[in-house]
């Protein structure tokens, strides 16, 4: 691939940016050693020769519901600096607005796990654009920020040292960033709406309470049309061509489901039609989505349920929530049930 040739990319999300540093901490020894200098650093770490292990998680829960303190932090290392163990906390933006006292509860869990004996040492991060730092002055209560620009800049300069297919996805990760950094200079930022947030954040807790397991991200500040609530509980597969499936609760008043969408199947809805019908239980239906072009729309495992009003309070209807969680768990479970027989029909096309 020459400097010449273009990547095009639909979007770039904060999670794609997550996912990224997930890899580069795990990976390359050259970019984890560039981003824990400027953390260790930070705590008067100047020697660095005697760091030992590190172990990486992505998304973890932390804190009490009891305490005020329930969060989730996008990246969570753990190092040892010879008899020294550290924790570094590390919360990714591109324009999503701060959560109710998110950089404050970042610092509280990083006092907390220092006074509860799990580290010597705790630090925040705040891994955003520019723009986004000069914008929210509360993202001055981490403890560092590390710019996207710097992000992209150390991949640049990754790229030039390096070679041949390493070099070529160093580019990749750099124009990545720099996508996202297009995203949030186009300067859009939605305009919260205090209901709809209320409702979401009264939809987590529920979701906490009843049914942990279906993986709901903790929501930031919701706009008037956020109808869309996404579940990350799915296992995804490794054959080769299948799908990235996601579970769906579409709240719309008009179309009230709650959704497996399989990405580009739509297309071959004849072919598959005759091979989902044996498997679907009672209430389950098949349906294309929408889409551009034929040959990209997405193909959902659909069950309707009851309507929910975003724009009303969430309390009153706890009850129509918890039925349409549990169809929200027989869906997931109905797909890890017959993920086998699924990656089957991807095997023989």
């Amino acid at each position: 691939m020459k400097e010449s040739d273009t990547i095009s990319l639909s979007n770039i999300r904060e999670r794609d940016i997550d996912l990224i540093l997930v890899e580069e901490f795990r990976c390359s020894t050259r970019f984890r050693d560039w981003f824990l200098a400027i953390a260790l650093d930070a705590l008067g770490h100047n020697d660095r020769s005697n760091l030992s292990s590190i172990s990486v998680q992505h998304s973890l829960s932390r804190g009490s519901k009891a305490e005020g303190q329930a969060g989730e932090t996008d990246i969570h290392l753990e190092l040892s600096l010879g008899e020294r163990r550290i924790v570094v906390l590390v919360e990714n933006k591109i324009d999503a607005l701060f959560t109710d006292r998110q950089p404050e509860r970042y610092r509280e869990e990083s006092e907390r796990l220092v006074r509860d004996g799990h580290c010597d040492e705790a630090l925040t991060i705040l891994v955003c654009p520019k723009r986004y730092r000069e914008k929210h002055p509360e993202a001055q209560l981490f403890d560092v920020c590390i710019l996207h620009e710097e992000i992209a800049d150390r991949f640049r300069e990754l790229t030039n040292v390096s070679d041949g297919e390493v070099s070529e996805r160093y580019r990749f990760r750099r124009e990545m960033v720099e996508l996202g950094l297009s995203r949030e200079k186009r300067g859009y930022q939605s305009v919260p709406d205090g209901q709809v947030s209320a409702f979401w954040k009264a939809y987590f807790e529920l979701v906490q309470s009843v049914a942990p397991g279906l993986g709901m991200k903790q929501p930031s500040q919701k706009p008037s049309g956020a109808h869309f609530i996404r579940f990350e509980c799915l296992e995804q597969s490794f054959v080769d061509g299948f799908p990235r499936v996601s579970l769906c609760h579409k709240l719309r008043p008009a179309h009230s489901r709650i959704e497996l969408e399989f990405p580009h199947w739509g297309a071959e809805i004849d072919s598959l039609n005759a091979n989902f019908a044996p498997l679907l239980d009672e209430g389950m239906n098949i349906r294309v989505g929408p889409a551009r072009r034929a040959k990209n729309a997405p193909l959902m495992v659909s069950v309707s349920v009851p309507t929910l009003d975003v724009h009303s309070a969430a309390e009153p209807q706890c009850d129509v929530i918890r039925q349409c969680l549990g169809v929200a768990e027989q869906l997931r479970d109905w797909y890890h049930r017959h993920l086998m027989s699924l990656e089957r029909f991807t095997l023989a096309k």
